[in-house]
């Protein structure tokens, strides 16, 4: 019988070794994951702001007209009848 307690007493060792390089494997991924996390939540929130931007960009858009005709005529090169564009080089 001495010989089966040694035997259970390194079975044990062995489970509990296994069970900490399993617990620390499990931790690095975890402290992988959290800082995923972290980084997808300060994107998240700068994508937020972005879109912030964009919506405030659109409601000028609708409801100011003389700042409409300042971007289509910058972007689509028109002129008023009578004007004259002077390029400075």
């Amino acid at each position: 019988m001495k010989g089966w307690g040694i035997f259970y007493v390194v079975l044990g060792l062995i489970i509990i070794g296994s069970g900490s390089i399993s617990l620390k494997d499990s931790w690095k991924k975890y402290r992988e994951l959290e800082k995923q996390w972290k980084e997808l939540k300060l994107e998240n929130q700068r994508l937020e702001k972005e879109i912030e931007k964009y919506q405030k960009e659109v409601e000028k858009i609708l409801s100011d007209t003389s700042y409409r005709e300042y971007l289509i005529r910058r972007e689509l090169k028109m002129l008023k009848p009578g004007e004259k564009v002077y390029r400075v080089k």
